[in-house]
């Protein structure tokens, strides 16, 4: 993205959407609108002394819900452009209250309530549709017991601790007492490759199983504790160049083991808050 963002034949619009498309190959007609951000791009310098004295503490989407942020802020440690921007749901002059600690610390006169946003205009050649995509909400299958169960994460949540700028600076822990798990369990194909109102979508992500195997290798490098780390999956599909050599060097993890079968549900116990996990390994006939 940085990369992105110096190169002179780019020009990368934040905070925009398109809202009127039209035209054929070679010669089409959009219209972008910019929402107001509230900051100026030219002149803020990211130097986040209107963070520190913003006195609004909301929860960051960012960091899913784990860490929090400031009515004012940058999306994240590495936004291109690294300027910030200002919640105006949150932020107390929304509700024409009378704080203006974000402007007072701003030498720069980079902050403008009054912005109306801008409407862009532009004459193309060629578009790439690249629509993206949503994650899917664990909360669906109650069995799993996420939202209900405070030690029950999603892919994203444990992305975001092990990554060092996240809300645990790279540390696995138990959000209910804080401690690093002895035990973690992951379950492969949630929302995918199943029937019913819990399936998401019947087919195959090609993302979970190498994301897993990655995230395996990770949690082991950052946290030494970790006595068991066990894999619940369907079939475990390396489609991508090296990904069955990086799934061999896994199997060698004395820590880690993978078992086939998809668990039928987990049980918290009130007291400890550890997670207990329901399921017949395939495999061997075993339920466990």
């Amino acid at each position: 993205m940085l990369d992105a963002g110096r190169h002179p034949n780019i020009e990368i619009m934040t905070h925009s959407e398109l809202t009127y498309f039209e035209g054929k190959a070679g010669n089409f007609r959009a219209t972008i609108k910019r929402h107001p951000r509230y900051v100026s791009e030219e002149l803020c310098t990211g130097c986040g002394q209107c963070v520190e004295d913003c006195p609004v503490v909301v929860p960051n989407d960012f960091e899913v819900g784990m860490g929090a942020r400031k009515a004012i802020y940058s999306p994240f440690a590495q936004a291109v452009p690294y300027t910030h921007i200002i919640d105006r749901e949150n932020c107390l002059n929304g509700e024409f209250l009378v704080c203006n600690n974000c402007v007072n610390s701003c030498d720069r006169n980079a902050i403008n309530f009054d912005d109306p946003g801008e409407e862009i205009n532009l004459d193309i050649g060629s578009v790439i549709v690249a629509t993206g995509f949503d994650v899917y909400d664990a909360t669906a299958i109650s069995s799993y017991g996420y939202g209900l169960y405070d030690n029950v994460l999603t892919n994203m949540e444990l992305e975001r601790m092990l990554n060092a700028s996240g809300p645990t600076r790279g540390h696995i822990i138990r959000p209910s007492d804080r401690k690093v798990p002895k035990k973690i369990a992951f379950i492969q194909c949630v929302g995918s490759r199943g029937e019913g109102k819990e399936a998401g979508c019947q087919y195959c992500s090609r993302f979970c199983c190498m994301n897993a195997v990655k995230d395996c290798m990770l949690v082991k490098q950052h946290e030494s504790e970790i006595e068991e780390m066990a894999v619940f999956y369907i079939d475990m599909r390396a489609a991508g160049k090296g990904f069955e050599e990086f799934y061999q060097r896994s199997l060698e993890v004395p820590e880690l083991k993978y078992i086939r079968g998809r668990p039928s549900k987990i049980v918290e116990d009130p007291k400890t808050k550890d997670l207990t996990v329901y399921v017949e390994d395939v495999e061997t006939g075993k339920i466990g």
